[in-house]
């Protein structure tokens, strides 16, 4: 039996990314790797402020402009500018992996491909909605989120439910009944060797929509106490994980394949048309208008579970 569950939750997110000193930039710049513009409003419409900073914006007569509030840099480095976006996708998967000691995935072209082609139809205007990814070939796990100005932020969201995971009964603390841990056994799921991912943009204030199908095998299909690390504690430090998978020795231990296929599914006009509406699906508090803040940012996550 598979539920289907859709979830709103609200994170506060610093500034910073993992890794920071190899994928931050020391400059205040926009998620495409440039400055604001003279008005000071990123180039994207839809992203008015750079990444990880605070602010708002208004229009007068027609002109937008903006006030960015950013403590010391943002944006991504030239380091993380150089990746294609399925390197980006695959390192940050693995990057946390390699914390727990769990060995690390690699691209494939046929799971991305099930990931694109959801992509392409972008079925979200009325909220987070899941494909039908166990019946996929390979058969595959998902994640979804919505809300995040980058991959790794996306990656890092699913990864921070291991807050309310126990590792002793591989369910949720006692608790915390309402939270969400589906996205992280789904990341950290031990059996799972094969990752594609994609994304797609319907032009809104959530930005890019990230979905990632995980294969051979699926996770979240039973047995979660010897599919999951058994601790919450690190077994390698941030800085041991941050060399091994952003250091450049680590280009022979990933799929060629994460340089070669690249997702394009960010300009999707037509999506199949959902039963439920946006306003009734996304509460949140820097809706398209007058103004918005980046802190508390408020995620859109739907995990995908196989019940048994």
């Amino acid at each position: 039996m598979k539920l289907f569950l859709i979830f709103l939750s609200t994170l506060y997110i610093s500034n910073a990314l993992f890794c920071k000193s190899k994928l931050e930039n020391d400059k205040m710049l926009c998620a495409d790797g440039n400055p604001v513009n003279s008005n000071g409003c990123c180039a994207d419409p839809n992203k008015y402020c750079p990444p990880g900073c605070g602010g708002g914006w208004k229009s007068s007569n027609g002109v937008r402009t903006c006030t960015c509030n950013c403590s010391g840099g943002n944006g991504p480095s030239s380091y993380l500018s150089s990746l294609s976006e399925s390197q980006r996708y695959l390192k940050s998967h693995n990057y946390f992996r390699c914390l727990h000691g769990v060995d690390l995935l690699a691209w494939d072209t046929q799971v991305y491909n099930n990931a694109k082609g959801y992509a392409t139809q972008c079925p979200f205007r009325g909220g987070l909605a899941h494909s039908d990814s166990y019946g996929y070939t390979p058969s595959s796990g998902e994640n979804l989120a919505a809300g995040q100005s980058q991959i790794e932020g996306a990656v890092e969201g699913w990864y921070n439910e291991i807050q309310f995971y126990d590792p002793a009964t591989g369910g949720k603390k006692a608790g915390h009944s309402n939270e969400m841990i589906g996205h992280y056994t789904a990341l950290m799921w031990k059996t799972t060797k094969k990752l594609g991912c994609a994304g797609c943009n319907l032009q809104t204030q959530y930005g890019v929509y990230y979905i990632c199908n995980y294969a051979d095998s699926a996770p979240n299909s039973g047995r979660y106490l010897q599919n999951l690390p058994s601790t919450n504690s690190l077994v390698k430090t941030e800085a041991q994980c941050c060399d091994t998978i952003y250091g450049d020795q680590t280009l022979s231990i990933e799929s060629d394949k994460a340089s070669s296929t690249e997702s394009s599914m960010h300009n999707n006009k037509n999506p199949k048309k959902s039963n439920s509406t946006e306003s009734s699906t996304y509460t949140d508090g820097g809706a398209a208008g007058s103004s918005f803040s980046t802190v508390p940012v408020f995620l859109l996550f739907l995990s995908l579970f196989s019940l048994f």
